[in-house]
């Protein structure tokens, strides 16, 4: 059972981004966090996973050696206890 995150669990800044985007975490729920960056033609361009606390967290990832364009950042959320999963897909405007 896979729940979208609401709308208060992620937010993502800025976007459209230059470089490094900010993808700040506000949910209570703890699991293991992965984050996938797609390219607009579907392409697995690069993976990060961290063990999340369900404290709150900012993660940074710098894009800037990717081309100007839209992307698709997926994030989810494996839980470590009997919670529900969470699963969704942002998109982020990359510019020069």
């Amino acid at each position: 059972n896979t729940n979208e995150w609401d709308r208060d669990e992620i937010r993502i800044l800025p976007n459209p981004t230059q470089n490094v985007l900010e993808i700040d975490f506000f949910s209570k729920q703890q699991g293991k966090v992965t984050l996938t960056l797609i390219d607009e033609s579907g392409r697995f361009l690069a993976k990060r996973e961290f063990d999340y606390f369900g404290t709150g967290r900012i993660e940074k990832w710098n894009l800037s050696q990717y081309p100007s364009g839209a992307y698709f950042l997926n994030i989810s959320l494996n839980p470590t206890t009997n919670s529900v999963a969470k699963k969704g897909t942002y998109k982020v405007i990359k510019i020069k």
